[in-house]
């Protein structure tokens, strides 16, 4: 368990920068690009937009780690059956996209307390292997043309990365009194606006729908 612990950094990098690779190439390999794009779009929308939903967790890194790693395994999870129902590509944008953000987040939030001697010393690995070991995983992905397989590398990484913080508590800070709900219906209502587009593609319903 101990060296698993070094790999945190690495399982960080790779959380947050491989799902890119991954849903552009599923962009690629769809006839039609706005079909294909919509699974990139979901990921990168709630990328960039989880932290709003959260900001009431914003200082409870340890509480952000783990939503992000589940919403990580159920997303890549529903990835690796895009090849029956493409929805299930658009479904695991959301916890692609949640895990890219939050588990990052909470790694570096604990950095930040462990330079200010809050949290005792980690040990983990070099800069360099670091690098060599997301350069091999990154050459992985951008060779492999089954995105079933592609769904289930991240899936492992997910999964290492739940090992490597193990002992870390689900959250030491009881859920905030006040929720911004507001937040979390926006997050509804933009998902329930994307999967409106997947089926009016599929279905044929076209302009009305958009």
């Amino acid at each position: 368990m101990k060296n698993l612990k070094k790999l945190t950094g690495v399982c960080s990098l790779l959380l947050n920068l491989m799902p890119f690779l991954l849903y552009i190439s599923l962009t690629k390999e769809q006839s039609d690009v706005f079909v294909g794009a919509l699974p990139f779009a979901i990921f990168y929308a709630f990328r960039h937009t989880i932290l709003l939903f959260c900001r009431d967790l914003e200082y409870d890194y340890q509480r952000l780690a783990w939503i992000g790693l589940y919403s990580g395994i159920i997303g890549y999870f529903l990835g690796m059956f895009g090849g029956f129902q493409p929805i299930f590509w658009d479904l695991s944008g959301v916890g692609a996209g949640i895990a890219s953000r939050l588990f990052p987040t909470a790694i570096s939030q604990r950095r930040r307390l462990i330079k200010q001697g809050l949290l005792p010393q980690q040990d983990h690995l070099k800069p360099l292997f670091q690098v060599i070991i997301v350069l091999i995983v990154l050459g992985i992905i951008v060779g492999i043309k089954k995105p079933v397989i592609s769904f289930a590398l991240m899936l492992i990484i997910t999964f290492c990365a739940i090992r490597s913080i193990w002992e870390t508590p689900h959250a030491i800070r009881p859920l905030p009194v006040r929720l911004h709900w507001a937040n979390y219906l926006l997050a509804l209502i933009l998902l329930g606006a994307m999967l409106l587009l997947r089926l009016g593609r599929s279905l044929g319903f076209g302009k009305p729908l958009e």
